[in-house]
């Protein structure tokens, strides 16, 4: 098996600073849309009537906006994630890393680890990945007799078989943390997700977890198109 778990990025959890003041309101953004082959400037966010001049009687009714839930392509894997999630991207032509930090509080680090794992060299995988974790929390002083690592249930994702290990512990405050480490195969790739959250947001995590997960298709021919993002009710 040729695997190379060299570090894990040290995530940092931070709240936000509240600020005072008049918000900061920025125009409208401008979109240049095509239609057969004849260009329209639209502003986002509002449904208009564009009346063509190549076709005199023609009229469009269009809106343009940003869609909710925005798609990542890395090397050999894509993956959909909230628009409001901040996203750093290592960019690397070999185990390619994303780090998310969504807004309700959880961070995640996707890294590709390369092609399909045998059956029997997942396990040895999975505790490499969970080694390299924990070395990180003792780097933070977190001592061994406060981590407790237990295994999660193997599960079956649309595009790859995964499976994981939880470790909980307490930080210096005595506040509750939650780290899920899965290890995913699927028919053409590995990959590695790791994700971050406080024990308080478990209920609001977990979902956007599993959004994320059931999200990661391999990349190729095969890869099926994005559904459009629903309409929201208001």
């Amino acid at each position: 098996m040729n695997i190379s778990i060299v570090s894990l990025v040290l995530f940092a959890f931070s709240g936000a600073e509240g600020g005072e003041g008049t918000p900061d309101v920025s125009p409208p953004t401008t979109y240049e849309l095509m239609i057969n082959g004849e260009s329209f400037l639209v502003e986002a966010g509002r449904l208009i009537k564009l009346q063509s001049k190549l076709h005199p009687g023609t009229s469009y009714e269009v809106a343009v906006r940003v869609s909710p839930v925005q798609y990542l392509r890395l090397n050999h894997i894509r993956l959909c994630h909230d628009l409001r999630a901040k996203v750093e991207d290592n960019r690397r032509a070999e185990r390619r890393s994303v780090r998310l930090a969504h807004p309700q509080g959880c961070h995640l680090l996707i890294t590709e680890l390369g092609e399909p794992l045998r059956p029997e060299d997942r396990e040895t995988a999975l505790r490499m990945l969970t080694e390299a974790t924990v070395q990180t929390y003792r780097q933070r002083h977190i001592p061994d007799n406060q981590m407790e690592v237990s295994r999660l249930e193997d599960t079956s994702l649309p595009a790859a078989e995964a499976r994981g290990v939880q470790i909980r512990y307490q930080d210096a405050k005595g506040i509750e943390h939650r780290s899920l480490i899965y290890l995913l195969v699927g028919k053409t790739f590995t990959c590695s997700c790791i994700v971050e959250y406080l024990q308080a947001d478990e209920g609001q995590t977990l979902p956007v977890v599993k959004r994320l997960l059931d999200s990661i298709q391999p990349i190729g021919p095969t890869t099926a198109s994005p559904e459009p993002a629903k309409k929201s009710k208001e």
